[in-house]
Protein backbone atom coordinates (compact mmCIF):
# COMPACT_ATOMS: atom_id res chain seq x y z
CA UNK A 1 0.00 0.00 0.00
CA UNK A 2 1.53 3.29 -1.07
CA UNK A 3 1.46 6.05 1.52
CA UNK A 4 1.57 9.73 0.73
CA UNK A 5 2.15 12.99 2.54
CA UNK A 6 -0.11 15.86 1.52
CA UNK A 7 1.23 19.34 2.15
CA UNK A 8 -0.55 21.72 -0.21
CA UNK A 9 -3.82 23.61 -0.49
CA UNK A 10 -5.42 26.09 1.84
CA UNK A 11 -6.81 25.69 5.37
CA UNK A 12 -10.50 24.87 5.28
CA UNK A 13 -13.41 23.07 6.92
CA UNK A 14 -14.34 24.17 10.39
CA UNK A 15 -14.24 21.82 13.34
CA UNK A 16 -16.16 18.55 13.04
CA UNK A 17 -14.42 16.08 15.32
CA UNK A 18 -15.47 13.05 17.29
CA UNK A 19 -13.88 11.72 20.49
CA UNK A 20 -15.02 8.39 19.16
CA UNK A 21 -13.33 5.99 21.53
CA UNK A 22 -13.44 7.58 24.94
CA UNK A 23 -15.77 5.72 27.26
CA UNK A 24 -18.15 8.66 27.69
CA UNK A 25 -18.50 8.90 23.91
CA UNK A 26 -19.21 5.19 23.70
CA UNK A 27 -22.10 5.72 26.10
CA UNK A 28 -23.47 9.03 24.94
CA UNK A 29 -22.18 10.16 21.56
CA UNK A 30 -21.25 7.21 19.42
CA UNK A 31 -23.08 8.85 16.53
CA UNK A 32 -21.16 12.13 16.83
CA UNK A 33 -23.95 13.77 14.88
CA UNK A 34 -26.95 16.01 15.21
CA UNK A 35 -29.77 14.05 13.61
CA UNK A 36 -32.55 11.87 14.93
CA UNK A 37 -31.23 8.55 13.69
CA UNK A 38 -30.34 6.08 16.45
CA UNK A 39 -26.66 6.23 17.35
CA UNK A 40 -26.42 2.68 16.06
CA UNK A 41 -27.51 3.65 12.53
CA UNK A 42 -24.59 3.99 10.08
CA UNK A 43 -26.14 6.32 7.51
CA UNK A 44 -22.97 7.95 6.17
CA UNK A 45 -19.21 7.41 6.28
CA UNK A 46 -18.60 6.49 9.90
CA UNK A 47 -15.63 5.63 12.09
CA UNK A 48 -16.94 3.12 14.63
CA UNK A 49 -13.90 2.12 16.66
CA UNK A 50 -10.11 2.00 16.84
CA UNK A 51 -8.36 -0.80 18.68
CA UNK A 52 -4.74 -0.93 19.88
CA UNK A 53 -3.03 -4.25 20.61
CA UNK A 54 -1.50 -2.54 23.66
CA UNK A 55 -3.92 0.04 25.13
CA UNK A 56 -1.46 0.28 28.04
CA UNK A 57 2.02 0.19 26.49
CA UNK A 58 5.47 0.15 28.06
CA UNK A 59 8.23 2.51 26.86
CA UNK A 60 9.89 1.06 23.77
CA UNK A 61 6.79 -0.96 22.78
CA UNK A 62 5.59 -1.09 19.18
CA UNK A 63 1.82 -0.59 19.15
CA UNK A 64 -0.41 -1.72 16.28
CA UNK A 65 -3.78 -0.01 15.73
CA UNK A 66 -6.74 -1.20 13.66
CA UNK A 67 -9.79 0.85 12.71
CA UNK A 68 -13.38 -0.16 12.01
CA UNK A 69 -15.31 2.05 9.59
CA UNK A 70 -18.07 1.83 7.00
CA UNK A 71 -19.50 3.95 4.22
CA UNK A 72 -22.99 2.84 3.05
CA UNK A 73 -22.32 4.49 -0.32
CA UNK A 74 -19.40 2.15 -0.95
CA UNK A 75 -16.89 4.93 -1.64
CA UNK A 76 -13.18 4.29 -1.26
CA UNK A 77 -12.09 5.77 2.07
CA UNK A 78 -8.89 7.75 2.52
CA UNK A 79 -7.29 7.71 5.96
CA UNK A 80 -4.96 10.11 7.71
CA UNK A 81 -3.01 9.25 10.87
CA UNK A 82 -0.74 11.41 13.03
CA UNK A 83 0.58 11.58 16.60
CA UNK A 84 0.56 14.12 19.39
CA UNK A 85 3.32 12.49 21.49
CA UNK A 86 2.67 14.22 24.83
CA UNK A 87 -0.83 15.73 24.70
CA UNK A 88 -1.66 18.31 27.35
CA UNK A 89 -5.39 18.10 26.52
CA UNK A 90 -7.39 14.89 26.23
CA UNK A 91 -9.53 16.09 23.32
CA UNK A 92 -9.36 15.83 19.55
CA UNK A 93 -8.92 19.59 19.19
CA UNK A 94 -6.17 19.69 21.80
CA UNK A 95 -4.32 16.80 20.18
CA UNK A 96 -4.56 18.36 16.71
CA UNK A 97 -3.04 21.56 18.04
CA UNK A 98 -0.06 19.55 19.30
CA UNK A 99 0.37 17.20 16.33
CA UNK A 100 3.82 16.12 15.26
CA UNK A 101 3.22 16.57 11.54
CA UNK A 102 6.33 14.56 10.71
CA UNK A 103 4.30 11.50 11.77
CA UNK A 104 1.41 12.23 9.39
CA UNK A 105 0.61 9.40 6.97
CA UNK A 106 -2.27 9.10 4.53
CA UNK A 107 -3.44 6.45 2.09
CA UNK A 108 -6.58 4.88 0.68
CA UNK A 109 -7.74 1.90 2.73
CA UNK A 110 -5.17 2.56 5.46
CA UNK A 111 -7.15 0.99 8.31
CA UNK A 112 -4.01 0.10 10.29
CA UNK A 113 -1.24 2.21 11.81
CA UNK A 114 1.85 1.52 13.90
CA UNK A 115 3.75 3.61 16.40
CA UNK A 116 6.64 3.06 18.79
CA UNK A 117 6.44 4.42 22.33
CA UNK A 118 9.72 6.29 22.95
CA UNK A 119 12.00 4.34 25.33
CA UNK A 120 12.38 7.45 27.51
CA UNK A 121 8.66 8.33 27.49
CA UNK A 122 8.40 8.22 31.30
CA UNK A 123 11.91 9.35 32.26
CA UNK A 124 11.24 13.10 32.39
CA UNK A 125 7.90 12.79 34.17
CA UNK A 126 7.56 13.27 37.89
CA UNK A 127 6.10 10.20 39.64
CA UNK A 128 2.81 11.99 40.33
CA UNK A 129 2.41 12.85 36.63
CA UNK A 130 3.00 9.34 35.29
CA UNK A 131 -0.64 8.15 35.59
CA UNK A 132 -1.54 10.72 32.89
CA UNK A 133 1.23 9.73 30.46
CA UNK A 134 -0.15 8.95 27.00
CA UNK A 135 0.30 9.31 23.27
CA UNK A 136 -2.56 10.70 21.20
CA UNK A 137 -3.37 9.28 17.77
CA UNK A 138 -5.51 11.47 15.51
CA UNK A 139 -7.42 9.61 12.79
CA UNK A 140 -9.04 11.35 9.82
CA UNK A 141 -11.55 9.47 7.65
CA UNK A 142 -12.46 10.91 4.25
CA UNK A 143 -14.77 9.35 1.61
CA UNK A 144 -12.68 11.02 -1.10
CA UNK A 145 -9.22 12.60 -1.34
CA UNK A 146 -7.73 13.84 1.93
CA UNK A 147 -5.42 16.86 2.06
CA UNK A 148 -3.45 18.29 4.97
CA UNK A 149 -2.98 21.97 4.09
CA UNK A 150 -0.14 24.34 4.87
CA UNK A 151 0.02 26.43 6.96
CA UNK A 152 -1.59 24.36 9.72
CA UNK A 153 -4.01 26.65 11.53
CA UNK A 154 -4.35 26.45 15.29
CA UNK A 155 -7.63 24.61 15.81
CA UNK A 156 -8.32 25.83 19.36
CA UNK A 157 -7.87 29.45 18.36
CA UNK A 158 -9.77 29.41 15.06
CA UNK A 159 -11.97 26.34 14.92
CA UNK A 160 -10.38 25.52 11.54
CA UNK A 161 -9.73 21.85 10.86
CA UNK A 162 -6.31 21.14 9.29
CA UNK A 163 -7.73 18.59 6.84
CA UNK A 164 -9.64 18.98 3.59
CA UNK A 165 -11.74 16.15 2.15
CA UNK A 166 -12.56 16.38 -1.58
CA UNK A 167 -15.01 14.45 -3.72
CA UNK A 168 -12.97 12.30 -6.11
CA UNK A 169 -15.16 12.81 -9.15
CA UNK A 170 -15.63 16.58 -8.95
CA UNK A 171 -12.84 17.87 -6.71
CA UNK A 172 -15.52 19.60 -4.63
CA UNK A 173 -14.60 20.19 -1.02
CA UNK A 174 -16.91 18.17 1.20
CA UNK A 175 -18.71 19.84 4.07
CA UNK A 176 -17.40 19.30 7.57
CA UNK A 177 -20.25 16.91 8.41
CA UNK A 178 -19.24 14.58 5.56
CA UNK A 179 -15.97 13.34 7.03
CA UNK A 180 -14.72 12.46 10.50
CA UNK A 181 -11.70 13.16 12.67
CA UNK A 182 -11.26 11.12 15.86
CA UNK A 183 -8.83 10.47 18.69
CA UNK A 184 -7.35 7.30 20.17
CA UNK A 185 -5.16 7.50 23.28
CA UNK A 186 -2.42 5.02 24.11
CA UNK A 187 -1.59 5.07 27.81
CA UNK A 188 2.09 4.71 28.74
CA UNK A 189 2.72 2.46 31.74
CA UNK A 190 5.92 0.89 33.06
CA UNK A 191 4.24 -2.30 34.27
CA UNK A 192 0.44 -2.00 34.06
CA UNK A 193 -1.31 -3.62 31.09
CA UNK A 194 -4.85 -3.78 29.73
CA UNK A 195 -6.17 -6.63 27.60
CA UNK A 196 -8.73 -5.73 24.96
CA UNK A 197 -12.21 -7.08 25.72
CA UNK A 198 -13.58 -9.38 23.03
CA UNK A 199 -16.75 -10.99 21.75
CA UNK A 200 -15.84 -14.59 20.99
CA UNK A 201 -19.11 -15.47 19.28
CA UNK A 202 -22.78 -14.58 18.90
CA UNK A 203 -26.13 -16.35 18.72
CA UNK A 204 -29.17 -15.52 16.56
CA UNK A 205 -32.47 -16.54 18.17
CA UNK A 206 -30.53 -18.86 20.47
CA UNK A 207 -28.56 -20.62 17.71
CA UNK A 208 -24.84 -20.14 17.05
CA UNK A 209 -24.28 -17.56 14.30
CA UNK A 210 -20.95 -18.16 12.52
CA UNK A 211 -19.28 -15.32 10.65
CA UNK A 212 -19.74 -17.07 7.30
CA UNK A 213 -23.54 -17.31 7.62
CA UNK A 214 -25.77 -14.57 6.23
CA UNK A 215 -29.16 -14.52 7.93
CA UNK A 216 -32.23 -13.94 5.71
CA UNK A 217 -35.17 -12.03 7.19
CA UNK A 218 -38.39 -10.38 6.10
CA UNK A 219 -38.58 -6.59 6.09
CA UNK A 220 -40.83 -4.89 8.62
CA UNK A 221 -43.12 -2.53 6.63
CA UNK A 222 -43.11 0.17 9.31
CA UNK A 223 -41.17 3.33 8.44
CA UNK A 224 -38.76 5.25 10.66
CA UNK A 225 -36.82 3.87 13.61
CA UNK A 226 -39.58 2.60 15.88
CA UNK A 227 -38.46 -0.77 17.22
CA UNK A 228 -41.77 -1.41 18.96
CA UNK A 229 -43.60 -1.28 15.62
CA UNK A 230 -41.50 -4.24 14.47
CA UNK A 231 -40.92 -6.10 17.73
CA UNK A 232 -43.00 -9.09 16.59
CA UNK A 233 -40.61 -9.52 13.64
CA UNK A 234 -37.42 -9.03 15.63
CA UNK A 235 -34.59 -11.47 16.31
CA UNK A 236 -32.50 -11.99 19.43
CA UNK A 237 -28.78 -11.25 19.11
CA UNK A 238 -26.61 -12.31 22.05
CA UNK A 239 -22.81 -12.03 21.85
CA UNK A 240 -20.51 -14.01 24.11
CA UNK A 241 -18.14 -11.64 25.89
CA UNK A 242 -14.84 -13.41 26.57
CA UNK A 243 -14.16 -14.50 30.12
CA UNK A 244 -11.84 -12.10 31.90
CA UNK A 245 -13.02 -9.11 29.83
CA UNK A 246 -13.89 -7.25 33.04
CA UNK A 247 -10.47 -6.79 34.61
CA UNK A 248 -9.98 -5.88 38.26
CA UNK A 249 -6.96 -5.31 40.45
CA UNK A 250 -4.61 -2.70 41.86
CA UNK A 251 -2.45 -0.69 39.47
CA UNK A 252 1.20 0.26 39.90
CA UNK A 253 0.17 3.51 41.58
CA UNK A 254 -1.78 1.70 44.30
CA UNK A 255 -5.22 2.48 42.86
CA UNK A 256 -7.84 -0.27 42.90
CA UNK A 257 -9.82 -0.63 39.69
CA UNK A 258 -12.74 -2.63 38.33
CA UNK A 259 -13.45 -2.09 34.66
CA UNK A 260 -16.77 -1.09 33.21
CA UNK A 261 -17.37 -2.93 29.93
CA UNK A 262 -20.14 -2.16 27.45
CA UNK A 263 -21.35 -3.69 24.20
CA UNK A 264 -22.38 -1.25 21.44
CA UNK A 265 -24.36 -2.22 18.34
CA UNK A 266 -24.17 -0.62 14.89
CA UNK A 267 -25.81 -1.36 11.54
CA UNK A 268 -26.37 0.24 8.16
CA UNK A 269 -29.96 -1.00 8.17
CA UNK A 270 -32.67 -2.08 10.57
CA UNK A 271 -33.24 -1.06 14.17
CA UNK A 272 -32.14 -2.42 17.57
CA UNK A 273 -34.22 -2.67 20.70
CA UNK A 274 -31.15 -1.41 22.60
CA UNK A 275 -28.05 0.17 21.06
CA UNK A 276 -25.90 -0.27 24.15
CA UNK A 277 -25.71 -3.03 26.75
CA UNK A 278 -23.47 -3.91 29.67
CA UNK A 279 -21.13 -6.87 29.25
CA UNK A 280 -22.89 -8.95 31.89
CA UNK A 281 -26.20 -8.67 29.95
CA UNK A 282 -25.00 -8.10 26.38
CA UNK A 283 -27.99 -9.23 24.31
CA UNK A 284 -30.37 -7.11 22.25
CA UNK A 285 -32.97 -7.61 19.52
CA UNK A 286 -32.89 -6.41 15.90
CA UNK A 287 -35.60 -5.96 13.27
CA UNK A 288 -35.27 -5.28 9.54
CA UNK A 289 -37.19 -2.02 9.67
CA UNK A 290 -36.94 0.49 6.85
CA UNK A 291 -34.57 -1.65 4.79
CA UNK A 292 -34.98 -1.54 0.99
CA UNK A 293 -33.62 -5.07 0.62
CA UNK A 294 -30.17 -6.44 0.11
CA UNK A 295 -27.40 -7.27 2.54
CA UNK A 296 -26.49 -5.28 5.63
CA UNK A 297 -23.77 -5.58 8.26
CA UNK A 298 -24.23 -5.69 12.01
CA UNK A 299 -21.21 -4.67 14.10
CA UNK A 300 -20.83 -5.60 17.76
CA UNK A 301 -18.20 -3.49 19.53
CA UNK A 302 -17.00 -4.26 23.07
CA UNK A 303 -15.33 -1.41 25.00
CA UNK A 304 -13.84 -1.05 28.46
CA UNK A 305 -13.21 2.22 30.29
CA UNK A 306 -9.41 1.89 30.11
CA UNK A 307 -9.12 2.18 26.34
CA UNK A 308 -9.65 -1.48 25.41
CA UNK A 309 -11.74 -2.28 22.31
CA UNK A 310 -12.71 -5.39 20.34
CA UNK A 311 -15.39 -6.18 17.75
CA UNK A 312 -17.03 -8.78 15.54
CA UNK A 313 -19.39 -8.39 12.58
CA UNK A 314 -22.16 -10.40 10.99
CA UNK A 315 -24.36 -10.04 7.89
CA UNK A 316 -28.12 -10.14 7.27
CA UNK A 317 -30.13 -10.12 4.03
CA UNK A 318 -33.58 -8.55 3.94
CA UNK A 319 -36.21 -9.80 1.48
Amino acid sequence: MKQRRLDSARPSARLRVCDSWTFVAALLAAGCGGNFDPISRVATARLLAVSADAPYAAPGTEVHLDALAHDPSGRTLTWGWALCPEPTANTVAGCIDELDWSTFQSAEGMTAFQLVVPPDALDARRPEARPQASIGVVVALCPGDLEAPEPRTKILATGALPFVCRDRATGRELARDQFVVGLKRIFIRATDRNANPAATGVTWDGVDWPESEVKTVSACPSAGFDYQACSDQSHAIVPTVAGGAIETGVDAFGNAFSEQVVVAYYTAGGVFENDLRIATAPGTRWAGQGLPGGESKIWIVVRDDRGGVGWIERSVRVE
